[in-house]
């Protein structure tokens, strides 16, 4: 398959993640934005959740919270 196969097929959906501003490398924090929600869903404090993460994926507490906004934004369809 080529890349001008790949992007033909999934046309709709590469529109979506364009217009949505999305960057397609966001897939490598999918695991990091489970693991949050399975922790808050245990209701555990925010701020704990933060630290946590932050040592387990070796990013800044900063850096957590600005993936956990930027991918618990909602899209525009």
């Amino acid at each position: 398959m080529t890349r001008f196969e790949l992007l033909k097929a999934n046309k709709t959906l590469m529109e979506l993640i364009v217009s949505n501003s999305i960057d397609a490398r966001d897939i490598e924090y999918l695991q990091l934005v489970e693991e949050y929600k399975d922790l808050k869903s245990k209701h555990h404090k925010v701020g704990y959740i933060v630290c946590h993460l932050s040592e387990k994926y070796g990013k800044s507490e900063r850096g957590i919270y600005k993936i956990i906004d930027r991918m618990t934004k909602r899209v525009k369809l």
